[in-house]
């Protein structure tokens, strides 16, 4: 009996969580709960984020490193032809860098021209490409990887022009 007693008690706790959440959220109300993560809607289109999954708000920035395997040592020739795909796939904007690509789009169009590339990798006779992945999206502004970049170098050029007048 205590167990059963017990188990309905930690029933009850997320339900209470959400409720408070809920009411001390302003312009925000939960519509919906899975087990890792929560849902937040804006009850204004006027004000607070639109829910992330409408149409036009599923804007992403993604890391990506695309690795063939079992093709050799030297790899640059199949890097190139991905990073051609990437950069040729329609609505995504990208960014070679020393260990991938970062690209930004749409959710389905990055995840479309991660796909392109398995498939031009395998098309070339990769018999295994691993692929690693970090996204990050927001529902609160629109942001670009060039509008973090710039946000950082801001403060950094602000910061050395502090340094320099103390001199």
């Amino acid at each position: 009996m205590a167990t059963a007693a017990a188990g309905a008690g930690r029933r009850g706790v997320l339900p209470t969580v959400l409720n408070l959440v809920a009411r001390h959220t302003p312009a925000v109300r939960l519509i919906g709960v899975a087990p890792n993560y929560m849902r937040h809607f804006s009850t204004s289109e006027a004000k607070g984020p639109k829910p992330w999954g409408d149409a036009g708000n599923e804007w992403v920035l993604a890391d990506v490193c695309i690795v063939p395997m079992g093709v050799g040592t030297s790899v640059s020739k199949y890097v190139s032809e991905v990073e051609k795909v990437l950069r040729g796939h329609p609505g995504v904007t990208t960014t070679l860098h020393g260990y991938g690509t970062n690209i930004e789009g749409q959710w389905s169009d990055v995840m479309a021209a991660v796909k392109a590339a398995h498939e031009v990798l395998h098309g070339m006779g990769c018999p295994r490409v691993s692929s690693s992945m970090r996204f990050g999206t927001r529902i609160d502004k629109h942001q670009t990887m060039q509008d973090k970049v710039d946000k950082v170098e801001k403060i950094i050029a602000a910061e050395s022009a502090g340094s320099q007048g103390e001199k």
